[in-house]
């Protein structure tokens, strides 16, 4: 079951949203599952972040109603019973749901930042639907701004369009999710490593820590103490360091 997030209500140019920001950021590091399953306020925030103002217009209001209405089946509540037009009987109905009224979107604002976040949901709608082929689809299609899938530009680094921020580092941990999730732990490390040189401190942090992981999970033990003791000589006052040194002292035992 999902985690439950306490909605706030922040003023659009605010100085808070710098705070907020820096608490998104930290909480999609800690814990992907929860981001893809979180609230319209990460949608918000996320449109924040980047600086967007998405009522310049009234084709943007437009483009920001419908994200809003997307959200709303994306996070609606879970009734076996279907008692109501807006619940729905499992998870999964709700996911597959949102992930037409996403695309839908993208495809209507294509080239907009309310098309990128709303393709980015479509993703995460897949990935919580364990659909990883099609959820590495639509993170591609968003990172290399391409129409439709193209192998050849899977983990190519150079060919990502996406400018630097949320939106491409949570395509990029999905990504790297993903394919954690097919088993394929050669990729899933190659993209991963990307958000290391991440603009935040926090997600450099977690990239770092989970590379280790999925270098101790390929069993690579050299490479995992690498990770680990970056981590802990880049980040000295992380509330992780115990956790780090253990799992250090454990691969050295």
């Amino acid at each position: 079951m999902a985690k439950k997030v306490i909605r706030k209500k922040i003023p659009m140019g605010t100085d808070e949203f710098a705070t907020s920001r820096s608490k998104v950021l930290r909480y999609f590091s800690e814990n992907f599952k929860v981001v893809v399953t979180a609230t319209s306020v990460i949608a918000v925030l996320l449109l924040s972040y980047a600086g967007w103002s998405i009522y310049s217009s009234q084709r943007d209001k437009k483009a920001a109603d419908a994200l809003h209405s997307a959200m709303k089946v994306y996070q609606a509540k879970i009734d076996a019973a279907g008692a109501s037009p807006d619940t729905f009987k499992s998870a999964d109905e709700r996911y597959k749901a949102s992930i037409s009224k996403f695309m839908d979107i993208s495809k209507k604002y294509k080239g907009s930042n309310v098309g990128a976040i709303s393709l980015l949901y479509a993703a995460n709608s897949h990935y919580n639907l364990k659909e990883f082929d099609k959820a590495i689809e639509l993170y591609n299609r968003l990172l290399f701004n391409i129409e439709r899938e193209d192998p050849s530009l899977h983990g190519n680094i150079n060919e990502i369009k996406v400018s630097s921020g949320i939106v491409r580092d949570s395509a990029i941990y999905g990504l790297a999710s993903s394919y954690e999730q097919k088993g394929d732990l050669k990729k899933a490390i190659e993209i991963q490593a990307l958000l290391t040189s991440s603009k935040d401190s926090h997600l450099r942090e977690d990239a770092l820590i989970t590379l280790g992981r999925l270098f101790e999970k390929n069993n690579d033990r050299a490479k995992a103490l690498d990770s680990y003791q970056k981590a802990i000589t880049d980040y000295p006052e992380s509330t992780n360091l115990s956790r780090i040194k253990e799992k250090v002292e454990r691969l050295k035992s």
